[in-house]
């Protein structure tokens, strides 16, 4: 699910924003007040590099356009390039603000 807020947003309107951005930090919100699992955001990276280079795959989405494949997989990249995943800097990792 994580990934998918950032994949409908980036087809919607090439970033995280509006009721996607609402619903990502949700998530995290929700999750860090029901789990106290720090490390997580220590450990996520490879799985959200693996999804999204799933995503931006053109085997499983042909229709995807190259403006959302080379965010994806600009967020992979980043991803794996640092040492905590930050759920508030999803716009930078896929290279915007």
């Amino acid at each position: 699910m994580l990934i998918n807020y950032l994949f409908f947003s980036l087809q919607r309107s090439g970033q995280l924003d509006g009721p996607f951005r609402e619903l990502h930090a949700r998530f995290w919100e929700n999750y860090f007040t029901l789990r106290l699992d720090e490390e997580l955001q220590a450990v996520i990276q490879p799985w959200l590099a693996w999804r999204a280079l799933v995503l931006a795959s053109p085997i499983w989405y042909p229709d995807l356009s190259e403006d959302v494949r080379l965010k994806l997989l600009k967020f992979a990249r980043k991803v794996l390039s640092v040492k905590r995943y930050d759920y508030q800097k999803v716009s930078q990792y896929i290279g915007g603000s």
